[in-house]
């Protein structure tokens, strides 16, 4: 209490240097207690999960506000809802993380440095996930009781997603000029030219036919010079992708992986 009788305010810090003002009005030599904040008054949580579960999920949750629902058909909207909103917490569906895209959006995460504070959970039930978080302790959404599993150390998607051996003769073009295209990911791919690329340079890529062309640009992120024998010199190079159409990128390893 003030000297005028008023009730001060306590601003308690939260993540994000968000604060919420307690009222600690009270008798004198009584101690103060503050209220544990409500899961809406927590940052927002993005869920993505499989189609039917997020239409499930959606129509349970109603109006509550600290849940942003996404398809995994549309891990593109929900990847720019992360980086804009840059959230604590980011939970996959356990079948969305074993894709590419799946691992392409956690790669993106874990290579962001705003989203040094986005935490990634898997879980196997979307419904029961959030009927558990509503029944959680809110302050466990900053430590690893939370709900849902962490991923696991070895996942390839903390460091680059799965990539997948592709047929002999397919081409991606890298500024216009011709490679042999052996390997393909939701973030990249792995490349052999003739002409040498440079680390570290931006490039226009373009690979597919028409009607499934995709086009995009990437990023030569590690290059290594091959001899062979008295043939002539060669240089493969990984490629991270950017901007790229997770969904095309998907459907042309379906077509030309091998088996």
């Amino acid at each position: 209490m003030t000297k005028s009788g008023r009730a001060k305010k306590v601003s308690v810090s939260k993540s994000r240097s968000k604060k919420v003002s307690v009222n600690t009005s009270q008798a004198p030599g009584s101690k103060t207690v503050v209220s544990a904040p409500t899961w809406e008054e927590l940052a927002v949580t993005v869920l993505i999960v499989a189609e039917d579960e997020a239409q499930a999920v959606t129509k349970e949750l109603g109006v509550e506000t600290n849940f942003r629902v996404f398809a995994d058909t549309d891990a593109i909207k929900a990847l720019q809802r992360i980086t804009r909103d840059r959230p604590q917490l980011v939970v996959l569906g356990r079948a969305f993380v074993d894709t590419p895209r799946g691992a392409a959006l956690v790669n993106t995460i874990k290579t962001d440095h705003t989203l040094a504070n986005t935490q990634i959970r898997v879980i196997s039930r979307a419904g029961d996930y959030v009927r558990l978080v509503r029944r959680t302790e809110p302050k466990a959404a900053s430590d690893t009781a939370m709900p849902g599993e962490p991923l696991p150390s070895d996942y390839l998607g903390t460091r680059v997603a799965r990539r997948y051996k592709l047929r002999p003769g397919l081409e991606m073009r890298v500024d216009g000029n011709p490679t042999t295209l052996v390997e393909l990911s939701g973030t990249g791919a792995q490349v052999v030219a003739s002409a040498a690329l440079r680390l570290n340079r931006r490039v226009r890529l373009v690979m597919g036919k028409a009607p499934d062309i995709i086009r995009c640009s990437g990023v030569v992120v590690w290059v290594s010079f091959e001899l062979r024998g008295k043939s002539a010199p060669r240089y493969r190079a990984g490629v991270q992708f950017k901007d790229v159409d997770l969904e095309a990128v998907e459907a042309f390893i379906l077509r030309h992986r091998q088996r």
